[in-house]
């Protein structure tokens, strides 16, 4: 994997963690329940933005990595 490879996947894993943001704001602005119980209960959205962080993370590793 090239340098330019692993910066493209670092930069698409940041657009999917956003949009995963944005899916959990919307959700929440527009879910009375989800923000009464938002630190209690999980929700599939939270999950989502969960496992793109991670994602992420993993790919801002590899870019940081030596060749």
């Amino acid at each position: 994997m090239t340098y330019w490879d692993k910066i493209e996947e670092a930069e698409n894993e940041a657009r999917r963690f956003l949009d995963r943001v944005a899916a959990l704001r919307k959700r929440y602005a527009d879910d009375e329940p989800m923000q009464a119980y938002f630190n209690i209960v999980g929700f599939r959205e939270r999950a989502a933005v969960q496992r793109a962080s991670m994602d992420l993370s993993r790919a801002l590793v590899n870019l940081r990595r030596a060749y």
